[in-house]
């Protein structure tokens, strides 16, 4: 017969939760989960930046001037027009998967689980050594992962094949901050800075096991997998924001970023008699970067020097 469970936890909450199970025993396992995971991290964060949740993060101009021309009025600044806000992020994980069993010597599974997150964490950014400001990076991206695989087991032979991916996107890459010490540009100070964030990337694999019982309680088994890694084609960040340098430019736009990855494991088990047992194994890993490289001539520090 079929069985049907449903779990709820927290309903109505931010942190609920809700799963589903329908099986048939020796037949079929399916199952669908829903959950929400807040993090509140501070209720009394307080910025001078207005676009919390954006990738731009700007100052009054009057106030940059302020301090620019009296470095000193930095905290009656931010006494007078700090504005609160609650350093938060919100996670939704949505997963769903099988276990079918079309016969006695084969399973077959598979998996897909996504993850979305948003809100702010605290991150810093950097005009210099004497010079750091923290700041509310933006969160918002996605990660989808799926699994699936078969399975064939009969004496003395289990073999085994699958395929991973993983997927994530993100709609922020870089983040664009205003120096609440300069309003102006020169060649020894920025008004602004901008810092990359994590980039949209994928990644795809396939693998195989072969398993062989032998004698002498024995068993050898080979497991081999290859992947591939790729970025989305988005830019490079420009080297810096300050529009009193120029530096020369990149030799490309865009990353290219792809890499190779490819996995083997091989390992003997056996005890021959109650005194004596071993175990011999082989495993290599290589990654294979075949990201296209480019010189660079010039370098800029903390956007104020080339």
């Amino acid at each position: 017969g079929w069985f049907l469970d449903l779990t709820a936890d927290h309903v109505g909450r931010k942190d609920q939760r809700y799963q589903i199970d329908i099986n048939r025993p020796g037949k079929l396992k399916t199952w669908f989960l829903w959950d929400q995971i807040p993090m509140l991290l501070s209720r009394t964060t307080r910025t001078l930046f207005t676009g919390v949740g954006s990738s731009v993060l700007e100052i009054d101009n009057a106030l940059q001037a302020q301090v620019q021309a009296s470095p000193a009025a930095i905290a009656p600044v931010f006494d007078q027009f700090g504005i609160d806000f609650e350093t938060r992020t919100r996670r939704q994980i949505a997963e769903g998967g099988f276990e079918y069993l079309p016969g006695s010597a084969l399973t077959v599974t598979a998996k897909v689980r996504r993850t979305d997150r948003e809100g702010s964490i605290p991150y810093g950014g950097s005009f210099g050594h004497s010079s750091l400001v923290e700041l509310p990076a933006p969160t918002e991206h996605t990660l989808t992962e799926a699994e699936a695989g078969a399975e064939f087991a009969r004496a003395p032979l289990l073999l085994r094949a699958g395929y991973t991916g993983s997927f994530f996107h993100n709609d922020f890459t870089s983040v664009v901050f205003d120096n609440p010490f300069r309003a102006i540009d020169s060649a020894s100070a920025s008004s602004r800075g901008r810092l990359t964030l994590a980039p949209t990337n994928s990644y795809n694999g396939v693998n195989g096991l072969a398993s062989v019982k032998l004698p002498r309680r024995s068993r050898a088994s080979a497991f081999v997998s290859v992947g591939r890694l790729t970025d989305a084609g988005d830019p490079i960040v420009p080297q810096t924001i300050n529009s009193a340098l120029s530096p020369a430019p990149l030799a490309r736009t865009t990353v290219n970023g792809e890499a190779r990855t490819t996995a083997v494991r091989l390992t003997l088990v056996s005890r021959p008699t109650r005194y004596l047992d071993f175990t011999a194994g082989y495993r290599q890993y290589n990654f294979d970067n075949r990201t296209p490289e480019f010189a660079m001539t010039q370098r800029v520090s903390y956007d104020n020097t080339v």
